[in-house]
């Protein structure tokens, strides 16, 4: 099996972002947001408080950064929420993840659903401009996540493209750019335990048409 390819020094990060036209600083700004709306949940909170806080933080300080380059728009097809860039070819979605940046492959907190699976599977299977269908989902473009750990004790977060994915998680994860990776000394050494009190604390938007 094919290994992730993984961009973790400076040099590699900055050149990887080329393609996105940003700088690593704009991604470690999302993500601290993120971590700091997680944060403001409170015992009184409702148990997926922290994830829909940080999930709507992250959404909207991913658009509030990125609205700003050029080319990028708000993106929000079939309840999938983000930003694209169609001259590059690019989606980017924000998703809360078990651990970033460390030997295992980060694993999204809740299943995804529908719209994201055909959106990935379209992105990375369709060659062809005429299979696009009216909602604009089989265009030929690279569907990432900037996935942000909710449940290390020091920032984590990476920009993670899946080749597809599987039961609701990702796939084999194509490639892996490392933002925060947390202790400087370690980054790689990350705790994979499940903690089955956070399962239920991420939160995705569902939507429905109306007849």
């Amino acid at each position: 099996m094919a290994h992730s390819a993984i961009y973790k020094s400076v040099f590699e990060i900055q050149s990887k972002l080329y393609d996105f036209g940003c700088k690593p600083s704009i991604l470690r700004d999302v993500a601290l947001a993120a971590i700091a709306a997680r944060n403001e949940a409170t015992p009184l909170h409702t148990q997926n408080a922290p994830g829909l806080y940080s999930y709507l933080a992250g959404v909207a300080s991913l658009r509030g950064a990125f609205l700003r380059l050029e080319g990028w728009e708000k993106y929000a097809v079939k309840g999938v929420e983000g930003v694209q860039n169609k001259q590059r070819g690019l989606i980017i979605l924000f998703q809360n993840v078990d651990f970033a940046c460390g030997v295992v492959e980060p694993r999204p907190i809740c299943p995804k659903k529908e719209g994201v699976t055909e959106l990935v599977d379209n992105g990375t299977l369709c060659l062809f401009k005429e299979m696009a269908d009216e909602d604009g989902l089989r265009e030929n473009k690279e569907v990432w996540f900037f996935c942000v750990s909710n449940r290390s004790e020091e920032p984590q977060a990476e920009l993670s493209r899946p080749s597809r994915i599987e039961d609701g998680a990702f796939g084999k994860l194509l490639d892996r750019i490392f933002i925060l990776t947390g202790s400087d000394e370690h980054p790689e050494r990350r705790d994979n335990k499940q903690d089955s009190e956070s399962d239920h604390d991420d939160f995705e938007v569902s939507v429905t048409k109306k007849v």
